[in-house]
């Protein structure tokens, strides 16, 4: 039913206020209504929701107005008052719900229906001059619930209010802002957002939790931004949380974005299924992202990590950020257990272990995205837009322009001009301060005294510090406010009062290792008890252990590794966490900063190993400090050297069987980035990078481990070859002494994956034998039968109570039926009998 205004006016409206003396010309119509949807106002412009309003412009009626054929129903009434109840200047007091003929008034905070035919002068509502009276509040609360259930518009709306309020800590509108995140100098992470989006919202590997994961200070903060708003954009309602605002807890927030109160009306499992039902009625996942996990205190995260959990359902999924260095403190607990969090993510110890150095190289069935340094596409984009908003020239020499954070604070410090050469990251640290800080009338004196004053308690006792904690002058709105509008530190709310941090870490970590602790001076000059005894305080403290790991990664302190090896007790030092960040350090000079000045490990490398033999000690830094050392030196000039140090590090390095053949020291090596080490076709025919001389020859090692790992790597890399091939291996090993089902097992478990992989697909695509089955007889599959008839008996004899017999039979039946053969004169394989040395003479 089309009503005009004047309709409105005359027919409707009229009729409920013409005793209260409002005459026709006092009534005003508006036909477009502002809703408040939590943080958020969502407009509405329809023929069928009116506002009416008086002369003072005072909210009268909502008038709710259906099709003349269409009979009034009780979702028709929660509509209408759910409008009344939250549009943007104050509550309608009466909703009016009119199909024409036939007409409901309705009290709009109460909800009831009003039997009148016209509101009477004495209403209180007249009274108190359309004033609502009543629990206001809680029915705001309840028409919010409705509303943002009624549509995806609504609670998309009530999403982009959400994510403007909580991401207003972190995001800025000008290039100059000192905020973390500047959309017009966002630098869009093609291939992380699509992993996102597929692992959110993906068919294959839809999750309900993911991790974001990279160094301190390579624009997660950022991309979780982006992600958040882009997703919304999409359709897709996000709610987005900063960390270190949630003192009181993830549910406490998500409580008061909702305004829905904990208590005895509303326990948390009960708000939390409304959060999911929503998402129910919606047919949508209701994302929560939360930025900078590693930024609370421990005790804190790991309320976090519960509240995860207890959000484990159909219509609620969570993206958490966090730093590559806490993960081993957020994901495992005190007593070694991996934490819910880990778990969801399909994390295990060694990949953990292996994430807080660098990033995996195949993370595709993991609940995990890795933020890392820009390719080279994004950064050319990158500064690209620096270029343009700065006014700075970018020297193409300098690795560091690579890091997203050291790269725009290079363009902002040198606005106007040329990046120097020998720019270092310490000092644009130092110069971003000062910088920062001179915008707000801060002088450089003043900087470094109230640094010198911050660092010692943060070093004590971490991040966010209540503000009665902090040196008095900082406990001046005037002082504090300046250092917080210069983005140096940042202040929220929380239970105890108010808390001070640093608002970027590595402001902190500067602080801390140059400021306060003065580490170039005393790692580069101090003696060995000094040095040790430092290393001892800094790791005693989560603040302090930051701080140093920062410090010891810097590019330009790579000699300061060398000094600390030189001075410190090796079985003092790598029985406690400086042993960890000590190899950590070196892992991402030689990774991130590809910096190659590590051969002088060999003769600590000598000790560590010495040190591992011992029964009561374990070194499990081993396998990086070998992969730095083999990274340093050139191998054909020291062919010797090589292959030593190549040989323990078969060993030590047990990522393969942990974390995947890719994640493998050996891998990393001899496969560099993205190159795989495999051969194309699967032999031993100069294709593979694998030195496959010496894998072949480590294969005759008399350490069995060393031997079956080498045997591993060569089957991964030449299957066909190795398969082609075991009979003669096997002969030779067992000449030398070894025990050729021990040492070459793994290799054939390897090798049966491969070949099955390759018949029936069991990755994303289908095999050839899939497809082969298609057109039988296929003469593929019977001239592969024929070979593999000669081929795989020895391998199905030599290890007759293991798994191989049966899934490789499998293979030879299917390559027979579908190659057509009916029968052949086959009576059986023989058995393969290492025990008899006569048996295996063959000659290489």
């Amino acid at each position: 039913m089309h009503l005009s205004e004047d309709d409105i006016r005359t027919k409707v409206v009229y009729e409920w206020l013409k005793d209260i003396g409002v005459s026709k010309d006092e009534i005003f119509v508006e036909k477009t209504i502002t809703l408040v949807l939590g943080r958020g106002t969502h407009k509405i412009n329809s023929r069928a929701d009116v506002l009416v309003k008086n002369a003072a412009n005072k909210n009268l009626l909502l008038v709710e107005v259906k099709k003349d054929d269409h009979s009034l129903k009780t979702g028709d009434e929660l509509q209408a008052l759910s409008y009344a109840r939250s549009l943007h200047d104050g509550i309608a007091p009466f909703t009016i719900l009119t199909n024409g003929s036939e007409s409901k008034i309705f009290d709009s905070v109460s909800g009831e229906a009003l039997s009148f035919s016209t509101i009477p002068k004495d209403h209180h509502y007249v009274k108190s001059g359309f004033q609502p009276t009543g629990d206001a509040i809680a029915y705001r609360r309840e028409a919010l619930e409705y509303l943002i259930s009624l549509s995806k518009e609504n609670l998309n709306a009530f999403c982009k209010g959400q994510q403007e309020f909580r991401m207003s800590l972190l995001k800025g509108s000008f290039a100059e802002s000192g905020k973390k995140y500047i959309p017009s100098l966002f630098v869009e992470r093609k291939k992380q957002y699509d992993e996102l989006h597929e692992k959110l919202i993906g068919s294959e590997k839809r999750r309900n939790l993911i991790l974001l994961v990279g160094p301190p200070q390579h624009g997660k903060t950022c991309f979780m931004c982006n992600s958040a708003e882009r997703l919304l954009s999409e359709g897709h309602p996000v709610l987005f949380y900063p960390a270190i605002g949630l003192n009181s807890g993830l549910f406490q927030s998500i409580n008061e974005d909702f305004d829905w109160c904990f208590g005895e009306h509303m326990r948390t499992h009960q708000w939390i299924n409304r959060v999911n039902n929503i998402g129910q009625t919606l047919n949508k996942r209701v994302f929560l992202f939360v930025d900078g996990w590693n930024e609370m205190t421990y005790q804190k995260a790991l309320e976090i990590n519960y509240e995860c959990q207890r959000l484990k359902l159909d219509h609620i999924a969570i993206v958490i950020s966090t730093t590559s260095s806490s993960l081993e403190n957020l994901l495992i607990d005190e007593a070694g257990n991996l934490t819910y969090v880990a778990e969801s993510a399909k994390l295990n110890h060694p990949s953990i272990k292996r994430l807080t150095t660098e990033p995996l190289k195949d993370s595709s069935n993991l609940g995990i995205v890795q933020i890392g340094r820009y390719d080279q596409d994004e950064i050319s984009k990158a500064k690209e837009l620096y270029a343009r908003a700065f006014n700075v020239k970018f020297n193409e020499i300098s690795p560091l322009l690579f890091d997203p954070f050291y790269l725009r604070i290079a363009a902002e410090q040198y606005s106007g001009r040329e990046t120097p050469k020998d720019i270092t990251q310490s000092g644009l640290a130092k110069a971003s301060l000062i910088a920062k800080a001179r915008r707000r009338g801060i002088k450089e004196v003043d900087l470094y005294a109230g640094l010198s004053q911050l660092a010692p308690i943060f070093f004590e006792l971490g991040r966010s510090i209540p503000i009665i904690k902090m040196p008095m002058k900082f406990q001046s709105d005037m002082e504090l406010n300046r250092w917080q509008e210069s983005a140096i530190l940042t202040a929220y709310d929380s239970e105890q009062g108010p808390l001070i941090d640093f608002y970027y870490t590595h402001d902190l970590n500067y602080a801390i290792g140059v400021v306060f602790r003065d580490w170039s001076r005393i790692f580069n000059c101090g003696d060995e008890n000094g040095i040790v005894q430092e290393l001892h305080e800094a790791i005693n403290t989560d603040a302090g252990q930051s701080a140093l790991s920062w410090f010891l990664g810097l590019p330009e302190n790579v000699n300061v590794l060398k000094r600390l090896f030189q001075s410190v007790k090796f079985e003092d030092c790598f029985n406690l966490p400086a042993g960890k960040l000590l190899s950590d350090a070196i892992i991402k000079q030689v990774t991130v900063n590809e910096i190659l000045e590590f051969e002088w490990l060999d003769i600590h490398l000598d000790k560590l190993i010495a040190m591992d033999m011992n029964e009561n000690a374990h070194v499990s830094e081993i396998p990086e400090l070998l992969f730095s050392l083999l990274k340093s030196f050139d191998w054909k000039e020291k062919p010797e050297a090589y292959e030593f140090w190549m040989r323990q590090l078969v060993k030590y390095d047990n990522s393969a069987k942990e974390i995947g053949v890719k994640e493998s020291f050996i891998h990393m090596l001899y496969g560099g980035g993205e190159e795989e080490i495999r051969s194309y076709s699967g032999y031993d025919d100069g294709d593979s990078s694998l030195d496959t001389d010496l894998f072949l020859e480590l294969m005759l090692d008399p350490d069995c481990e060393v031997a079956s790992k080498a045997a591993f790597y060569y089957a991964y890399a030449c299957g066909q070859s190795l398969l082609e091939d075991f009979k003669l291996l096997a002969h030779r090993i067992h000449k030398l002494g070894g025990d050729p089902k021990e040492v070459l097992y793994d290799a054939c478990d390897q090798l049966t994956y491969d070949l099955g992989d390759q018949y029936y697909g069991y990755s994303m695509c289908a095999g050839w034998l899939i497809h082969a089955q298609d057109e039988i007889p296929d003469e593929s599959a019977a001239n592969e039968y024929h070979r593999m008839k000669e081929l795989l008996p020895p391998i199905i004899n030599a290890f007759p109570n293991t798994g191989f017999p049966e899934r490789l039979n499998n293979m030879l039946l299917d390559l027979k039926r579908i190659g057509g053969i009916k029968d052949d004169d086959e009576s059986g394989f023989d058995r393969m009998d290492f025990e008899d040395p006569d048996q295996l003479k063959f000659g290489f």
